[in-house]
């Protein structure tokens, strides 16, 4: 599933499509590797994953969405940490790069999500 599409209504037809494949919500957690526009794992995301997760609530199973070129090593712990305070299963769900910090949080998961 490609979910890199410029549409907004794409984009949630895509997360909502792979919330029914893996029968759980999902969060995207989504960072730039372009150089003017590049994006990193940062403290600064930690608050708006969490208002996400308070809205979502306690479940039996997360899928995290996550596309990232790296960021800060100390913020992976925090979101993983926080992303099993609401569920029994952590799934993540990598469609191309998942780097430094990216791949920190996906040691952290108890499982890959899907494969496309």
């Amino acid at each position: 599933m490609q979910l890199l599409s410029t549409q907004r209504n794409d984009r949630l037809g895509c997360i909502s499509r792979i919330e029914k494949e893996i029968k759980a919500p999902v969060l995207v957690y989504f960072t730039a590797d372009a150089p003017i526009a590049g994006g990193r794992i940062g403290e600064d995301a930690v608050r708006f994953i969490y208002d996400h997760l308070r809205l979502i609530g306690n479940v039996r199973r997360i899928g995290l969405y996550l596309y990232s070129p790296g960021g800060h090593m100390e913020t992976p712990w925090k979101i993983v940490a926080m992303i099993r305070e609401f569920c029994k299963e952590f799934w993540i769900l990598v469609p191309y790069k998942a780097y430094s910090a990216a791949t920190m949080i996906a040691i952290g998961a108890d499982k890959p999500g899907f494969r496309s």
